[in-house]
């Protein structure tokens, strides 16, 4: 039987390793390597820590500070809380003032036997039928046109960030208001649209992360609350933009309401058989950072100091054939697409978050086209596009041919 054992803290010490990499040819790629390297090496659950931290000097007033957590003590909400305790305690600590952090009510074993208590008094009943109703009959499985066989075992992905700027933001977040709905809705339903653009497909699942927090005594808590929502939508190609948003809003709707059931009890109610290469459910993952996050947390100054997040550029572990992230700065909708990169190559995701850029600003100018109607019109730009290109390579071969003559 697998049980939790929580060592005292005089026992398990975190250590904090400091690197010096102002001597190196090229720091920054050094630091990148060391990095990579911490993200490949796994943690051991029987022995700990589960959390590892490390400080880097590439100039001499530049340093970059790395911390990794695992996830079975650790959510993204829970990395705010981390980074933004970390800093109050360090600007204590610069001041010489004794660090004030307010102590928590409860615990995660608190939060833990609540929870199997539920489950054991069936008081999540309601939840088990609704999951297990919505994911009746055959189950798709999302079929992405891929160039290279599927990898069986580790995914090594890239991103692709863009960002959509205040008035595209305000417009998209216009439409979803006007039919009663809310930004992440509206992005779902985009996502479905391109995953159909894609595959043809539609009965798609689509996995999206839910806080978990709803009591108050929760929100500053680190610990892994987060739940996962298997989000399927059932449409045809003759809707309307509106009309899958609708489909799209009863479906998220429905499962915020049945959120607290726990994804692993559906996987287990349902019996299945984890497909070599995949998933449970879907391959495709999507969230929306907005409440519990802070989106201003990588531009801070504590006295002289300025801190900026570090971006990693380079192979990462993923979990997903494609990742999408969006978060909310300000008045703009930065997104991240995160590509496995042993089904996609860079081009591919580049066109694909074309795609979705097109896509964005179709439902935008015309929400009442069909979903048949705006992919023959991004058929048509594509066309166009293609087109464009061959002309101008014919062109440039025109000219080299000429020039070849008359040497």
């Amino acid at each position: 039987e697998v049980q939790q054992v929580v060592y005292p803290q005089t026992v398990m010490k975190l250590d904090i390793p400091y690197l010096d990499l102002r001597q190196e040819q090229q720091p920054a790629e050094k630091l990148k390597e060391l990095i990579n390297k911490e993200l490949q090496t796994p943690f051991h659950l029987s022995q700990g820590p589960l959390l590892r931290a490390g400080l880097y000097q590439v100039e001499e007033e530049k340093w970059v500070f790395y911390y990794a957590m695992h996830h079975i003590v650790s959510d993204g909400w829970s990395m705010g809380i981390l980074i933004r305790e970390l800093l109050l305690l360090y600007e204590a600590h610069i001041r010489g003032a004794q660090p004030s952090l307010a102590p928590l009510k409860i615990h995660y074993k608190d939060y833990a036997a609540w929870q199997q208590d539920r489950l054991q008094e069936n008081q999540l009943l309601s939840g088990k039928t609704y999951w297990l109703k919505q994911m009746e009959g055959e189950l798709p499985e999302l079929n992405l046109p891929v160039n290279t066989p599927r990898p069986k075992k580790t995914y090594q992905v890239r991103t692709i960030n863009k960002i959509m700027d205040a008035d595209r933001s305000y417009r998209l977040k216009s439409l979803c208001r006007g039919q009663g709905g809310t930004l992440f809705m509206g992005l779902l339903a985009t996502v479905n649209l391109l995953l159909n653009r894609y595959t043809k497909q539609q009965d798609i699942i689509i996995g999206s992360p839910i806080a978990g927090r709803e009591h108050p005594d929760l929100e500053d808590q680190i610990g892994f609350y987060l739940n996962t929502l298997a989000l399927r939508t059932r449409f045809a190609e003759e809707d309307s933009f509106l009309t899958l948003f609708n489909k799209v809003k009863e479906v998220t709707l429905g499962a915020y309401e049945h959120q607290n059931y726990p994804f692993d009890e559906l996987v287990d109610a349902l019996n299945l058989q984890k497909p070599a290469g995949r998933n449970f459910l879907f391959d495709v993952w999507l969230v929306l950072h907005n409440a519990g996050i802070d989106n201003d947390a990588d531009q801070r100054q504590i006295n002289k100091l300025k801190i900026s997040k570090y971006e990693f550029e380079g192979d990462l572990p993923g979990k997903f054939d494609l990742l999408f992230s969006f978060i909310e700065i300000r008045e703009e909708l930065h997104v991240s697409i995160e590509y496995n990169t042993g089904i996609f190559n860079k081009k591919e995701a580049e066109e694909l978050a074309d795609q979705m850029d097109g896509i964005l600003n179709y439902i935008m100018d015309e929400p009442e086209t069909t979903i048949a109607g705006i992919n023959q019109k991004l058929d048509k730009i594509k066309e166009e596009k293609r087109s464009e290109y061959l002309q101008a390579v014919r062109k440039r071969n025109s000219i080299n041919l000429k020039k070849g003559s008359q040497q």
